[in-house]
């Protein structure tokens, strides 16, 4: 019913502090994303509550046209306690809102527009006496994306006999899905002259950033179906998507984009008839049932574990020193990656190949990525930021043969 629930999500908790450190934004995140869950779960419960045998509250709101009017009240619900912490990756958040709340809100907008209005003051007042409950409440919850991999099916399932290798496997792509979809679903929109964000995808150094910031949203659903796929439904709010992908299309040079504000709203327009949810689906890979044969790691450490690694990350000042200081960041920890699977494992098998067959691999690959230390960050005069980030390959040596 309201336009976007992580639009009030944003309203209440405003932007993620970017000098905090990624385990810091990470929960910040989560938080986020399980409110949101919360938020579009309460509007769709209010949305079928019925006014009159054939209006609905969801209808009402629709035909005065007054979803963000609606929206309001939503963000003034009550949240009951803090956010409860499952685990350590995985976060829920309750809301409740009291049904007279929603009757006065009811009544102002159907006030605000009397001649409009399908419904009289007393019809409203005479339906929601009528709702079973005095209290409406909603849980939401999130996971961290780190922790997709150890997402497992309620026992009994149909997937309780499948291998962890194959889940995780199928965890991977369909969350890979969720990513192409969001992609895919605005890739035709128009920036300026043939300039789509599609083509702009195409640059590696926006591609690459907006499929990392994707797949690095919260998991706000994971379906392991009976037919054997798994769906995993991401947090991503279509306003923040589309700042994001803006963000980045203008610190890249040789695009090109919009000029006026007018020119920007016409791109942002188009942009909301096309966009869809980042939701991915994927199947169990072959011989599910089979334990897997992990990838022999050879005996003999490769001759880059004695270099050592320093990498550098750039960007152009995009809002505050410290988002584009963590934008900086992604791009060094990406060439990071790419420097990594660009290694050969053993003749003729780099270490991408080999993160391709062994999940193991790409662990390690990740949480190497991850661990890499700034060891300085500069502000430079000409307002770009720039990351050094060192990293000793014998920690990646050493996990990969643990």
């Amino acid at each position: 019913m309201c336009r976007s629930p992580m639009m009030l999500l944003v309203f209440l908790l405003g932007t993620a502090v970017y000098a905090a450190e990624e385990s810091d934004r990470q929960p910040a995140a989560v938080v986020r994303a399980a409110t949101a869950k919360a938020y579009a779960s309460l509007d769709d419960q209010i949305a079928q509550l019925p006014l009159t045998d054939a209006l609905s509250v969801g209808a009402f709101v629709k035909v005065m046209d007054a979803q963000d009017e609606f929206g309001l009240e939503l963000q003034r619900s009550d949240q009951l306690g803090g956010p409860r912490w499952i685990d350590r990756n995985t976060c829920q958040v309750q809301l409740e809102i009291s049904t007279a709340r929603v009757t006065q809100s009811l009544h102002r907008i159907a006030g605000a527009r009397p001649g409009r209005s399908p419904v009289t003051a007393a019809q409203i007042s005479r339906a929601t006496d009528q709702w079973p409950q005095r209290m409406i409440s909603a849980t939401g919850c999130s996971t961290s994306a780190v922790a997709l991999k150890d997402l497992r099916p309620h026992s009994g399932n149909a997937w309780s006999s499948v291998n962890d290798r194959a889940r995780q496997q199928a965890l991977r792509e369909a969350n890979t899905a969720a990513v192409r979809r969001a992609m895919d679903s605005v890739a035709p929109v128009v920036l300026a002259d043939r300039q789509t964000i599609g083509s702009a995808f195409e640059k590696p150094e926006v591609g690459r950033t907006v499929q990392e910031w994707l797949a690095s949203r919260p998991v706000t659903r994971v379906d392991f179906r009976d037919d054997m796929q798994v769906e995993v439904a991401l947090s991503v709010d279509e306003r923040e998507f589309y700042d994001e992908i803006r963000s980045v299309v203008t610190t890249v040079p040789g695009l090109t984009l919009p000029q006026t504000p007018e020119q920007w709203d016409r791109v942002w327009r188009d942009y909301l008839g096309k966009f869809h949810p980042a939701v991915g689906r994927a199947a169990i890979s072959a011989d599910p049932l089979t334990k897997a044969v992990a990838l022999r790691i050879p005996a003999a450490a490769p001759e880059w574990v004695n270099d050592s690694i320093n990498i550098q990350g750039s960007a152009s000042v995009i809002g505050s020193k410290l988002k584009t200081a963590f934008r900086a960041e992604t791009d060094a920890r990406a060439k990071l990656r790419e420097r990594i699977e660009s290694l050969q494992l053993e003749k003729g098998l780099t270490m991408a190949d080999a993160a391709r067959q062994d999940l193991r691999v790409a662990d390690a690959v990740s949480r190497f990525v991850k661990s890499a230390r700034i060891y300085k960050t500069e502000y430079r005069p000409d307002s770009t930021v720039v990351i050094h980030l060192a990293a000793d390959p014998r920690d990646l040596w050493e996990d990969l043969r643990r």
